[in-house]
């Protein structure tokens, strides 16, 4: 049978055919150049104007400077310290602080305090820190308030609340109205209430800070004893440092005021500032007695109820207390 040959490849004789390109590889290659071209008519420095960028300086605005600084505090935490580690105690006030200080500047701009010496805020708070946990270590051991700081751990709730209130929740309050009492209140400095429940609510949030550190070591202890598991320990310590300098800020924000409302009625100073402890006492005693149930929670919600209460009608209920020591 005779072999008939196929057709001659194209080109020119004793060339090598060249591979034809199919549909496909056309297509992707018109693909690549529609994408130049949309390149090339977006311009990346348009997208990306990195001149105007550096026009703008938006490194020098006040909110971005806190944003950079809440946002990556904990990376540069972790350079500084490098392998060697850190003490518990060392790394509790630094996260303290840390939270402390966005707690600071969330009620600086809620509350709108008149312009204050950063020295004034920083002496509030070392008092506190400082004398204020000295004071209660002390004052607790007295024979009266060391019976009602007893009385705390009886199994019937009515005493264990009595204990809360008139031994924790009054002594700590005191404590923590006691420089905004001496710098302020005692100077005449002529703030408004909201601005000593401010300074209230400084003090507050260092007492907060100082009173995690000896917990911590606690919940520290707990968990290498095998008393607390990984969980439960991060749920303590995040509470300790977030939620509760919190809190005491609430507590000590609501003395603050009224130790403010007795700056602008002197003639009942000493029964306004009654009215503030027993108050931010009540609170304080009662979410302590019940912390462990749902009923702490919703404490601890009423007393953020009631500080945004008087934060909202704090210059109305200021005035009326100034009409009436005019009046007077």
């Amino acid at each position: 049978m005779e072999h008939q040959a196929g057709p001659e490849p194209r080109g020119t004789p004793g060339e090598e055919p060249r591979p034809q390109v199919g549909p496909f590889r056309e297509q992707r290659r018109d693909e690549f150049g529609r994408l130049g071209e949309e390149f090339r008519d977006v311009r990346l420095e348009r997208v990306i104007p990195l001149a105007a960028w550096l026009g703008d300086r938006p490194w020098n605005l006040l909110w971005v400077r806190w944003l950079v600084f809440y946002a990556f505090f904990p990376l540069a935490l972790g350079r500084l310290i490098g392998e060697e580690g850190i003490p518990i105690r060392n790394a509790v006030w630094a996260f303290g602080l840390y939270f402390a200080g966005v707690w600071l500047t969330v009620l600086s701009m809620t509350m709108r305090p008149e312009k204050l010496n950063p020295a004034l805020i920083v002496e509030i708070a070392a008092f506190t820190a400082v004398v204020g946990i000295v004071l209660v270590v002390l004052v607790q051991q007295l024979p009266v308030i060391s019976a009602f700081y007893g009385a705390t751990r009886s199994d019937v709730k009515a005493e264990s609340w009595i204990g809360f209130v008139l031994g924790v929740g009054v002594l700590e309050e005191i404590v923590k109205a006691l420089p905004v009492y001496l710098l302020v209140f005692y100077q005449r400095l002529p703030f408004r209430p909201l601005t000593y429940s401010f300074l209230g609510a400084v003090s507050g949030l260092a007492f907060g800070v100082a009173e995690a550190v000896p917990y911590s070591f606690r919940y520290t202890q707990g968990l290498l004893y095998g008393q607390l598991n990984v969980g439960t320990y991060l749920l303590v310590e995040f509470t300790r440092l977030i939620t509760l300098p919190l809190l005491h800020a609430i507590f000590a924000g609501i003395t603050g005021y009224f130790i403010g409302l007795a700056a602008l009625n002197r003639r009942a100073s000493r029964a306004l500032m009654l009215i503030g402890i027993g108050l931010a006492a009540l609170l304080h005693g009662t979410y302590d007695c019940f912390s462990d149930s749902w009923l702490g929670v919703g404490v601890a919600v009423l007393a953020l109820m009631i500080f945004i209460s008087y934060i909202r009608t704090g210059d109305l209920i200021a005035r009326e207390i100034a009409r009436s020591e005019a009046d007077a």
